[in-house]
């Protein structure tokens, strides 16, 4: 348990030293007896391994944890389409230079998914065996790098001679020392043994370390280590019993495939690989199952909430209603009442109406008889017309001389006295006591009653009387009524 804990606090420091290449590791048993071997493997001096595993089985994530325990730069290369022999002698030539003429402990991680062609195997042989690639470098270059180590040889190998062949030998000496290869291989490949057989030097020079099936603590570690903080909407232990079953699975799978394979000679693999794939789906089916019964749930809730909340409209709205039917009720009898009511001063108004239409016939038959009273003044003013014009021009025509002249007169003329009285009575002033008389008109003499001269002189002797004729033509004459005349 010291072991893993230790282990797993440098694979966290890995993780945030290299966020891009992050690991996610359960270190089982098994798991953590091959990262020992492969640590054990990069610290030791020439120490190269031969890892042989289904895909998976965490070949290569081991090893990089393993090179950064030991502190050694895990290197890999990245195969493109134009990577060929060429870009794969530079990397190994920038290898050789960091772990030979550096010194620096350097992991050289190849997988058979890079052996882009055989060649690749032949100088990975090579360098398994000998340490040396023949043209990998000029002999300028090479030169330079021996002469840069002299003093290392010189401190580390004092009872040799300084020769050129020596000071390469201590190079690539160096360079076998610290250059650890670490070739991952897979069993189930059919060119696995091909290759054993045409490179002995792959099987024979490095450490053989056999990836082999997990066992089922292994498994449910895995299952453990990738659900644990997985949130799953269920108790601490049906996570437990789904933790340990599926590990279970997985192993009896892999059983029935050796049984599989025993009884009808076929071949059929449940690789490491195939189980983490199987939990990564298992766990994007399960989120998205989940959110779809969360969505359903929510939409399930929605409609209760709105059911409920209807209800609770309903109820509040039967209350209102209630208190609504009163008030319906209220304004039915009043309704019913002004009805009633209408119905009486519909037949009052019936009766006004029909006094009305008498009034008015009356009305209409006053009007005709106007209008023909009107026609019939209208046709005898149009015949006094001319003697009121007449008249008024006579009046016009008197001047104040006329008037002195009838005032010199001793006794005027009957008719003279009879129009004098005339104008007394249009201008409403006292007449003399009535006494009868005889009066000559037209050389005739007739009875009627004393002249009223005396009075129609005081009149005449008004300095306005001319003023109040001309005043009595233009408005006067309009005010005489029936009684005047």
């Amino acid at each position: 348990e010291m072991i893993r804990e230790r282990a797993l606090m440098f694979l966290d420091k890995y993780n945030e030293e290299f966020p891009s290449k992050r690991m996610e590791l359960v270190l089982f048993e098994d798991a953590l007896r091959h990262m020992l071997r492969i640590s054990r493997l990069i610290e030791m001096p020439r120490g190269s391994g031969l890892l042989v595993g289904v895909g998976g089985s965490g070949k290569q994530s081991l090893t990089r944890l393993a090179s950064y325990i030991s502190r050694a730069t895990c290197f890999q290369i990245t195969l493109t389409k134009q990577y060929n022999r060429s870009a794969l002698m530079d990397d190994i030539r920038t290898l050789y230079k960091n772990a030979g003429h550096k010194r620096k402990p350097t992991t050289f991680l190849f997988t058979e998914s890079e052996i882009k062609d055989e060649v690749f195997l032949e100088t990975i042989n090579s360098i398994l065996s000998t340490g040396e690639v023949p043209g990998l470098f000029a002999k300028d270059e090479m030169m330079a790098m021996t002469s840069d180590l002299r003093q290392d040889f010189l401190r580390e190998r004092p009872g040799e001679e300084e020769t050129p062949d020596n000071l390469k030998q201590f190079f690539t000496d160096c360079v076998r020392d610290n250059l650890h290869i670490i070739l991952c291989m897979s069993p189930m490949n059919p060119k696995f043994p091909i290759r054993a057989r045409k490179f002995p030097g792959l099987v024979s020079s490095p450490t053989i370390d056999w990836f082999l099936a997990w066992p089922e603590e292994a498994l449910v570690s895995v299952s453990h280590g990738f659900i644990k903080d997985f949130p799953l909407d269920c108790s601490d232990e049906v996570k437990a019993s789904l933790v340990t079953h599926m590990g279970v699975v997985h192993k009896m799978v892999t059983d029935v495939c050796a049984e599989y394979f025993h009884s009808m000679r076929r071949q059929v693999y449940q690789t490491p690989k195939s189980y983490l794939s199987f939990i990564a789906a298992y766990k994007a089916m399960y989120r998205e199952k989940l959110d779809a019964l969360k969505e359903k749930e929510g939409r399930v809730k929605l409609g209760l909430d709105k059911l409920i909340q209807g209800a609770a409209d309903v109820e509040a709205m039967k209350v209102v209603l209630a208190a609504e039917q009163v008030k319906l009720e209220e304004a039915t009898e009043s309704t019913n009442r002004m009805l009633e009511g209408l119905e009486v001063s519909s037949a009052e108004a019936k009766t006004e109406g029909e006094q009305v239409a008498g009034i008015k016939a009356r009305c209409e038959a006053d009007a005709e008889r106007i209008a023909s009273e009107k026609e019939s003044c209208a046709s005898d003013l149009a015949k006094a017309q001319p003697f009121v014009d007449e008249a008024n021009a006579a009046i016009n025509s008197i001047k104040p001389a006329h008037i002195g002249e009838i005032k010199k007169l001793a006794n005027p003329s009957d008719i003279i006295k009879l129009v004098f009285d005339c104008v007394l009575i249009l201008f409403q002033l006292p007449l003399s006591k009535v006494q009868s008389s005889k009066i000559t008109m037209a050389k005739t003499e007739i009875s009627w009653f004393e002249p009223s001269f005396k009075q129609a002189l005081q009149m005449m002797s008004s300095p306005n009387f001319l003023g109040q004729l001309v005043e009595f033509g233009n408005t006067g004459k309009d005010l005489m009524n029936d009684e005047t005349i």
